[in-house]
């Protein structure tokens, strides 16, 4: 009940967010000082660039242009084409990247 009280309160919620972000950033994240594997970043730009540039059929097999051991892709297909997705419109964007 004073949580659904103070639901409306952007002051409290604002809060909230910052308190939450506060807790997350006490701990250590995926890959930390372990590199060239820096997190869950670096395994999505990875992801990105793998769906991007190679086929589909060669996303999930090892072979000289995919090293599975190097952040491969570890999740079902439809995060595959998302990855290529979101891949695409970034070459757009920045067609240097």
């Amino acid at each position: 009940a004073w949580l659904r009280a103070r639901a409306d309160d952007a002051g409290f919620l604002c809060l909230l967010a910052l308190l939450v972000r506060a807790a997350t950033s006490l701990h250590p994240y995926s890959g930390e000082a372990t590199p060239p594997r820096f997190g869950d970043y670096e395994a999505h730009r990875h992801w990105m660039e793998v769906t991007l540039n190679l086929p589909a059929r060669s996303w999930y097999v090892q072979g000289p242009d995919n090293d599975l051991e190097y952040w491969g892709i570890d999740y079902p297909p439809l995060s595959a084409y998302l990855a290529r997705a979101l891949a695409s419109v970034a070459a757009c964007v920045g067609p240097g990247l």
